[in-house]
């Protein structure tokens, strides 16, 4: 199987001052795209930096987070926080992943390198990424992320179907709940409240629909959400539980940090 990889490359290096870039790239299965950033000035010769690979991570996961089922050809946010840099002048000198296809499983393994000048600079320091990535997992497979120890960290369950984009606004002003209608669907959006900080749709779905995600976007006082819904071709209920019929389902509504597609 081919693993195709449009990646968009964002980092920053914590707690130094943000940079960001952005990096293009088609990747083929066992290819990796190089990722260089500045830091601090070159060492002498006589001062090698020591060469870090695959340090700690803190957090490795799809995004959004609630997000649980994908198509073949859907662009996949992944997200990198916290990749231990030993010392803030340190630089990623390469970040790169592997593809492992098993049977019934897929795999999209973490690989970092990172050079630690031997430097009088301080101790510490992250830094963080984000990945735009297409994959071509079969319907029924499930596509696991993962360390590189082999640790699982995330997963998507890939499914055959449709995909379809409900868009609706909400204003400061209007009710905390607030009942949408989209043709045959009747949606409620849960806005933020003191005792209740997240952001969530709800709704009675029919058999092997599902939400695949919800981001917003703020103008003012007002928020316009974008709600993904799948319908996916039948699978069994144990492996796809909206298969097993007409079902409720929630899907929490997170800022659209990193221009989610």
């Amino acid at each position: 199987m081919t693993a195709r990889a449009t990646m968009e490359f964002r980092g920053r290096r914590k707690p130094r001052r943000s940079e960001t870039f952005s990096h293009w790239g088609l990747v083929a299965l066992g290819c990796f795209a190089p990722l260089l950033f500045a830091g601090c000035n070159n060492p002498s010769g006589s001062q090698e930096p020591t060469v870090v690979m695959d340090g700690d991570v803190d957090s490795l996961f799809f995004w959004p987070s609630a997000m649980r089922y994908a198509r073949a050809g859907d662009t996949i946010s992944i997200r990198i926080l916290g990749l231990q840099l030993e010392r803030t002048c340190a630089t990623v000198g390469d970040i790169r992943w592997l593809w492992t296809d098993s049977l019934g499983s897929d795999f999209y393994t973490l690989r970092t390198e990172v050079d630690v000048p031997n430097a009088s600079c301080r101790r510490g320091g992250t830094f963080d990424s984000t990945f735009r990535v297409i994959f071509h997992s079969h319907a029924g497979e499930t596509l696991f992320l993962r360390r590189q120890t082999h640790v699982r960290t995330d997963s998507l369950l890939y499914v055959s179907g449709e995909a379809y984009v409900e868009t609706f606004g909400h204003r400061g002003a209007d009710p905390d709940s607030a009942t949408i209608v989209r043709g045959a669907y009747r949606l409620v959006y849960h806005d933020s409240i003191t005792n209740r900080p997240r952001r969530f749709v709800t709704a009675t779905l029919p058999i092997c629909e599902t939400f695949q995600s919800a981001v917003f976007r703020r103008a003012g006082d007002s928020i316009t959400v974008r709600l993904r819904r799948l319908v996916a071709s039948p699978l069994p209920p144990a492996q796809f539980p909206p298969c097993e019929g007409e079902h409720a389902d929630t899907m929490e509504v997170v800022p659209d940090l990193y221009a989610s597609p």
